[in-house]
């Protein structure tokens, strides 16, 4: 028996199973890539040291893989401007985890108060989420 043709169906066999593993082992990078959610939860003013707003926000692992990382961009509308910051997170959440982090943002004028409630900002507060960012 030839060589040559005694090989040919082994060959053929390893292609289409490896073809098959490829097409089935391997999972869509929306399967493993961290996905989540960030909620403003509250925004509140203090003059404890100098008069500032404080932003908490809830955030959430919507994904099936751990997030390690999370960033959140916030803006508050005040009686006076808009500040912005960005809440930075190295919490890790597990899927379906929720995690609190905070912002304290210092006014420039003393004389500054957050704007009344459904400032056109959603859900009523003037805070709102921005931007977010998970690794």
């Amino acid at each position: 028996m030839n060589t040559r043709h005694a090989l040919t169906p082994i060959v053929t066999f390893i292609l289409a199973f490896a073809s098959a593993l490829a097409a089935t082992g391997c999972s869509e990078s929306a399967d493993w890539y961290p996905e989540g959610s960030a909620v403003v939860q509250s925004a509140y003013e203090t003059t404890a040291t100098d008069k500032q707003c404080i932003v908490t926000v809830a955030i959430t692992n919507t994904g099936k893989s751990k997030i390690w990382q999370s960033t959140i961009s916030i803006a508050v509308q005040t009686t006076l401007r808009e500040y912005r910051a960005t809440i930075a997170s190295e919490t890790n959440i597990l899927p379906g985890g929720t995690v609190y982090a905070s912002a304290s943002i210092p006014y420039i004028d003393g004389t500054e108060t957050l704007a009344p409630t459904g400032g056109g900002a959603t859900g009523g507060s003037p805070a709102r989420i921005t931007g977010e960012f998970y690794e």
